[in-house]
């Protein structure tokens, strides 16, 4: 997975989605993970961050539970 982070098209065929629509990804990573996925399109996406360390996750959570985002 670590291989394809930059490839949205490798990450897709490491988890067997490939070609499939975003609600068939969103249903096949929820039963993966056991946790309900969404996919959002933003039309920010250059302020988009990587979250691939605990640090990264620590903030990107604090972003998204902050009510006034």
């Amino acid at each position: 997975m670590r291989k394809n982070r930059k490839d949205p098209h490798g990450i897709l065929r490491v988890i067997g989605c490939e070609g499939q629509n975003f609600p068939d990804i969103e249903t096949a990573l929820s039963k993966l993970l056991d946790a309900k996925v969404r996919i959002l399109i933003s039309p920010h996406a250059e302020m988009g961050m990587d979250v691939d360390k605990p640090s990264d996750y620590a903030l990107a959570r604090k972003r998204l539970l902050q009510p006034e985002w």
